[in-house]
């Protein structure tokens, strides 16, 4: 096919198409026309054919040249496909379904655990447990429900708490575990009377009471207490009335009831044992002598003897009773606390006593520092054995103040209210301690 004449000075236009041989109007494939080949640079001739690729097979860096690039706010990562907000929402989803099976699985474990501890609990078979406790009188509780009977009958092998308690006594509570044949003896240790102001002079059989080596026995400290109880109870009738006289409260002193009753408990205490006849010898000459009408001062001497008599009768049967709570339990924390109370006691005694019998008696401050020095090496070393002991710290505060004031008097009377009041201090903690 030709290109139509455009007239003189028109350029001839060749679209490079030539006709096949044979039929040049025909061959497609035929070459091009010289006219129309493209010649070869000079450079060209001296390269290799692989150094100029033709037109229709582009090289691979041509076509990475090419290929479009996403910008950077087009930029996909694998991360960033995985932690889509769908993805992060299933991942949440399925972490929370994770951790609940965990808590549910763990929740029926426990479960399960209890219900067969209750249920081995049901089937445990009761056994029979005695017990023996001093005083009789004392109330008792274990598991936080009241006991009634010695012979008691618990779950075998079962954990409980007992509790008891009782006036005029150190309170106990500690925890065992029931079993066959067992016997439960518990003993309350009495507390100590807060020391007053009014208190008589010690008497000579007081100021030289040393620890007992051989002990009474736990039935012969019980009774004589039993007996100290009713010379108390007489002298608190007497007392109360002189105090009463004395200062004009329109009281000549114990009336008629009042002696009665004090002659009564004197004869219940002569029918007790064991014997103390020096502390009776003075209760009934005191009576005798409020009865018989003697002189105004023979009374108030009589009964500054009978109380001087009954505070040596019973400080002795306090010193019993520490030594048989050493021979019975050994020396535990509350035995060294009773000790350094009974040697603070007798310390602020020696201060009432008259210069020539407290020069001829033992250093009581002596003994008040050897007990708290044993006492603290105590606490020391059984931390453990002192943690059992409620109201520990209250009562080694107490000590230490005592003992600091011991250390300290010059004989002023101000020194003497203070060491007064310190050992109130000191009883009052101790009556307060609960042993485990």
């Amino acid at each position: 096919m030709r290109s139509p004449q455009a007239g003189p000075g028109a350029t001839r236009v060749s679209f490079g198409i030539r006709a096949p041989r044979g039929d040049a109007g025909t061959d497609r494939f035929a070459p091009l026309p010289d006219q129309a080949v493209v010649p070869l640079l000079t450079d060209d001739r001296d390269r290799t054919l692989a150094a100029h690729p033709s037109a229709a097979e582009p090289s691979i860096d041509r076509l990475e040249r090419l290929r479009p690039r996403p910008g950077p706010a087009s930029q996909v990562t694998a991360s960033d496909r995985i932690l889509s907000p769908r993805n992060r929402s299933r991942i949440v989803i399925a972490l929370g379904l994770l951790a609940l099976l965990i808590v549910a699985g763990f929740a029926y474990s426990r479960l399960r655990k209890t219900r067969g501890q209750e249920a081995a609990a049901s089937h445990r078979e009761p056994c029979k447990v005695t017990l023996a406790i001093q005083p009789s009188e004392a109330s008792v509780q274990i598991d936080h429900l009241p006991v009634m009977r010695d012979d008691l009958l618990l779950d075998q092998d079962a954990s409980h708490v007992l509790h008891a308690a009782a006036p005029g006594r150190i309170t106990r509570s500690f925890s065992f575990k029931a079993r066959p044949g067992l016997e439960l003896s518990v003993h309350l240790g009495r507390t100590l009377p807060l020391p007053s102001s009014t208190d008589p002079e010690p008497s000579r059989a007081e100021m030289v009471m040393s620890y007992p080596t051989n002990p009474a026995s736990g039935e012969e400290i019980s009774r004589a207490f039993a007996k100290l109880d009713r010379y108390a109870a007489c002298l608190a009738l007497v007392v109360r009335a002189d105090g009463d006289a004395r200062k004009g409260a329109n009281r000549a002193g114990p009336s008629g009831g009042e002696i009665g009753r004090c002659i009564q408990l004197l004869q219940e205490a002569a029918t007790l044992q064991p014997e103390m006849f020096q502390l009776h010898g003075a209760g009934a000459a005191y009576l005798q002598g409020v009865t018989s009408g003697q002189g105004l001062g023979a009374p108030p001497r009589l009964l500054a003897t009978f109380r001087s008599e009954f505070f040596a009768a019973q400080t002795g049967w306090q010193m019993e009773e520490l030594a048989r709570q050493e021979t019975d339990e050994g020396r535990t924390a509350a035995w060294h606390m009773r000790r350094v109370a009974l040697a603070a006691q007798a310390w602020l005694r020696q201060g009432k006593a008259p210069l020539a019998l407290g020069r001829g008696s033992t250093d009581r401050r002596a003994k008040l520092d050897e007990s708290h020095q044993a006492f603290l090496e105590f606490a020391r070393h059984s931390p453990r054995e002192m943690a059992q002991v409620s109201g520990a710290d209250e009562f080694m505060k107490a000590a230490q103040k005592v003992v600091t004031l011991a250390h300290g008097q010059t004989g002023k009377r101000q020194d003497a209210a203070a060491a007064l009041a310190a050992c109130r201090q000191l009883f009052a903690a101790f009556n307060a301690l609960v042993v485990e």
